[in-house]
């Protein structure tokens, strides 16, 4: 998918191994840290790039290990349709059945609509 083939290998071979190299380089060059907005202790360039390279890779992680939802319950979530067609399928059996070999896991409770507050999450992760 494009969060495992394209971004995250941009984002871990391309920009983080650009920010680690850049803070070591840095690593002794002196600037004034802010605080409140307001100038405080020194503070180096290298370490404060390597503060945001950690902040990267917690999300890097959170990104791993996202869980991608999808909805199987017909229209309002209730295999209406599903248990008048078929009555003798165990639809909550078969659809996590088919979900999980999709790589996926079935959210439960469903309306007309999927949540989406896995994709919310995951883009809020890329985001930070």
């Amino acid at each position: 998918d494009m969060v495992s083939n394209v971004y995250l290998p941009k984002l871990e071979e391309g920009i983080l191994k650009k920010l680690e190299t850049m803070g070591q380089e840095w690593i002794d060059v002196p600037m004034l840290a802010r605080t409140h907005g307001q100038p405080a202790s020194p503070t180096r360039v290298g370490k404060e790039i390597l503060v945001f390279v950690e902040r990267l890779r917690n999300q890097l992680v959170a990104i791993k290990n996202h869980t991608y939802l999808a909805k199987f319950g017909g229209a309002t979530g209730g295999f209406n349709a599903h248990a008048v067609s078929f009555p003798d399928v165990c639809w909550t059996k078969f659809s996590d059945s088919f979900i999980t070999g999709l790589g996926l896991t079935r959210s439960q409770y469903t309306t007309q609509i999927a949540h989406y507050d896995d994709v919310a999450a995951l883009f809020h992760a890329m985001m930070r």
